[in-house]
């Protein structure tokens, strides 16, 4: 009975040393962007087929002014040249970041994203393109044209048009500074881009865009919704508002007095108006733009 008795403690023993040792590996899984160095060459299979390819980043910079430099950005895959440009930073340096990741596990081949930050002004993109290598011939997604082609609704003239084009969203801004936070592989050809919002009354907002492949390029949809996740996120009320079931809706779920404390959860664009997602213990529901001059906030709204 004893021996019966060691031999179940031993398995069990075998299966808990081998579920700790699967654990980081699944956790590596979950972030499937990789970071490429620059000035060196790093092989990579990019298409599924024949060997992998070379792929280098080589960044020159060089001061230009007193304070400035401008960085020359290269891109090459297997000794092909297939982007070159410079940017200029007034203070220090730009900052440059590639990576690969795979936005369509469905199929053989990898993704580059290369980012130019302006690191001065919260990452600022100065360039965002997506590289694929197919057969040999490669392809430039121009997603810094595509983001900054996105159109929200128009925005009402209590809020503050930061985008300088009429909308309520900028989403060619990055708070966040790293493509591995700005980016959400889903791996269904379908991404989740971190984009800013910005209003007079509520500071920043800073939620997702999805954007689909299609034909080879990642499109964006013109309503942007977002998840506002950062725990803490929460505004005090300078005057009472009722929270609705849904965006749009005339059916209250609750009258939330004056002084009291509300936490953020989404926001959404419906019928082109914006609204957001909000908590009171544990009602949740929904407020309009409008409502959210009701509000004091503390600190910058992110996702």
């Amino acid at each position: 009975m004893k021996q019966f008795g060691f031999k179940i403690l031993s398995i069990l023993l075998v299966i808990i040393m081998l579920c700790s040792l699967t654990v980081p590996v699944q956790a590596a899984n979950k972030s499937n962007i990789t970071q490429i160095k620059e000035n060196m060459i790093t092989k990579i299979q990019l298409d599924g087929k024949g060997a992998k390819e070379k792929v280098k980043l080589t960044i020159n910079d060089k001061k230009t002014s007193e304070y400035g430099y401008t960085s020359t950005v290269t891109l090459a895959i297997n000794g092909k040249r297939i982007f070159k440009n410079s940017y200029y930073k007034e203070w220090g340096k730009p900052k440059v970041e590639l990576v690969v990741t795979d936005i369509n596990t469905s199929d053989n081949y990898k993704d580059l994203f290369l980012a130019v930050y302006d690191a001065e002004w919260c990452g600022t993109y100065q360039e965002l393109i997506r590289v694929t290598y197919k057969n040999g011939k490669t392809s430039v997604d121009q997603l810094f044209k595509t983001l900054n082609s996105i159109k929200s609704p128009k925005i009402s003239d209590k809020f503050y048009d930061m985008s300088g084009r009429g909308y309520l969203i900028n989403s060619i801004e990055s708070c966040k500074g790293l493509i591995n936070r700005d980016l959400v592989v889903l791996g269904n050809g379908t991404v989740k881009w971190h984009v800013c919002l910005y209003t007079e009354i509520a500071d920043y907002f800073h939620g997702y865009i999805k954007l689909t492949l299609k034909s080879g390029k990642l499109k964006a949809a013109n309503y942007p919704s977002g998840t506002i996740s950062e725990v803490g996120i929460s505004g005090k009320l300078n005057k009472a508002i009722t929270i609705y079931k849904n965006a749009g809706s005339s059916k209250k779920v609750v009258v939330v007095a004056k002084g009291k404390i509300i936490k953020f959860k989404e926001f959404k664009f419906v019928n082109k108006k914006l609204y957001v997602k909000v908590q009171y213990g544990k009602k949740i529901g929904w407020v309009s733009q409008s409502a959210l001059r009701n509000l004091e906030w503390d600190g910058t709204l992110h996702a």
